[in-house]
């Protein structure tokens, strides 16, 4: 996030700070547009500003930055998501929400109900531009729509995020969740067996008429809490193990029709997502060579769990393709058009290493770093700036890195626990190690990196005490929860 750039928090709310003094130390101004203010100067301003991202990619937020010494951080639709309070010389967080399920965090002792209802009494208290007639005619509406954005309280804020999980279940994977996306669930459970999968086996596809019941579902749970403001639901994750099972299972809904009926509850949704499965990339590249490039028309992102690129590592997790048929998969899809391809790899989830039987019946034992080194050879390969296709095509393309959660009841959480063919970690901190070395080596070679998928396999909660991974853009939060 753009926020978490400690120089620009700095100079936004030093000591003379308003909304028209934002301007880093190396005298960048970043784009925003102030919306509302309670018009008094110095330390007693508050402004309520749209803030735009560095990423022309990642979405903007709105911030309300208050004389007091705080900034709160609002998604699209007007849901806080972060709160920070100047203390001293720093800036530390005092509420934290990482995506759209609403299990927030609290660090500063006053409770999440008083700092949620503090944060909208105080944007109650501001003038809208067209309330002080400094806006163009042409603006009124959108600013009074604005005004609509921000109309919660706590028990409305918690209400919401609980009615929300009508649309998916507990165990489902919901990537890159936001207040602004839908979900319309498609599917449940997978055909193939991984070990760490808690949807392992057991594919049910849902019919036409259950598909556009759950898509309801959506959009009434939706309008409810958002009224009018629904059509700021600009994103569409179509809930399923994978999309093309729907093609290559005679059972299945024609994608196309599915892809209408989330068109007609959510018009405004222009990039939607769907996971997909390297064998099924690469088997409907054979049944029809045109399919993928019909589909990158209508999918803006797919998401796939690669998780290794270790042969030896995918075998003994359940994978049985290989590392050429995996970046086979990604390439046909990148060929096909599809705007970003994220492909989510693992973390953590052999421990130290694992013993295996080699095709000669002998004893092995594969390390983590054998899977980790072999991971990022070929992800450098298929994604670098090295690559052999062009390496502005990849873009927008990430990778997840994703820290290995035991889920109970699968295999690969029972072999953790029994330690004998899984090797478990001898000291605290080696995971850690494992992810910083992956991420630096990918990005030395140019491949864009993202280190807090695990929320999306956890309904949004850390797994023990796990936060999200440092990043450069949330040093000083880190901090603060490594001391919680």
């Amino acid at each position: 996030m753009f926020l978490n750039e400690t120089e620009l928090i700095e100079d936004m709310v030093n000591m003379n700070y308003h909304s028209g003094h934002l301007r880093t130390k190396h005298g960048h101004v970043p784009l925003h547009y102030l919306i509302a203010s309670n018009g008094k100067n110095k330390e007693q301003r508050d402004d309520l500003v749209r803030m735009d991202n560095r990423d022309i990619d990642a979405d903007p937020n709105y911030w309300l930055i208050r004389g007091k010494g705080e900034v709160a951080v609002f998604g699209l639709t007007g849901l806080v998501k972060e709160v920070y309070k100047k203390e001293g010389e720093e800036w530390r967080p005092i509420l934290f929400r990482p995506n759209a399920y609403g299990n927030f965090r609290e660090f500063s002792g006053r409770g999440v109900e008083e700092i949620i209802d503090d944060v909208y009494r105080t944007v109650g208290t501001l003038k809208f531009r067209h309330e002080t007639g400094d806006a163009a005619q042409y603006e009124v509406a959108e600013l009074e729509r604005k005004k609509e954005l921000f109309n919660w309280w706590t028990q409305r804020v918690i209400a919401r995020f609980g009615d929300f999980r009508k649309v998916y279940n507990p165990e489902d994977i919901v990537p890159d969740f936001n207040d602004h996306m839908a979900i319309i669930k498609i599917m449940e459970r997978c055909k193939r067996g991984c070990l760490y999968c808690p949807e392992r086996r057991g594919l049910k596809l849902y019919t036409e008429e259950q598909i556009e019941e759950n898509a309801d579902t959506a959009l009434r749970v939706a309008t409810e809490y958002h009224g009018d403001n629904v059509s700021r639901f600009t994103e569409l994750f179509y809930n399923g193990s994978d999309w093309f099972w729907n093609y290559l299972e005679p059972n299945g809904v024609d994608p196309l029709k599915i892809i209408e009926i989330g068109r007609e509850r959510f018009p405004n949704a222009l990039k939607t997502y769907a996971f997909a499965g390297t064998p099924t990339v690469n088997k409907v590249q054979l049944l029809d060579k045109g399919y993928h490039r019909r589909m990158a028309k209508e999918i803006y992102s797919f998401l796939i769990g690669h998780e290794s690129f270790d042969d030896i590592t995918s075998r003994f997790l359940g994978k049985g393709e290989t590392a050429q048929e995996k970046k086979d998969a990604f390439n046909t899809l990148k060929d096909a058009g599809v705007s970003k391809i994220k492909t989510i790899i693992q973390v953590g989830m052999i421990g130290e290493g694992f013993y295996y039987k080699d095709d000669k019946g002998d004893r092995k034992f594969r390390s983590r770093w054998d899977h980790l080194e072999e991971t990022a050879r070929h992800i450098i390969d298929m994604m670098g700036m090295k690559s052999d296709r062009h390496w502005f095509n990849h873009r927008k393309d990430k990778v997840l890195i994703s820290r290995y959660q035991p889920i109970d009841g699968t295999p690969l959480k029972r072999l953790h626990d029994e330690g004998s063919i899984v090797k478990p970690y001898s000291e605290p901190g080696m995971i850690e190690e494992e992810i910083e070395w992956l991420r630096e080596q990918l990005r030395q070679n140019g491949v864009l990196v993202e280190t807090e998928y695990e929320y999306a396999i956890n309904e949004g909660k850390p797994a023990d005490k796990h936060i999200p991974m440092e990043t450069e853009f949330r040093p000083e939060l880190v901090a603060r929860l490594k001391a919680a």
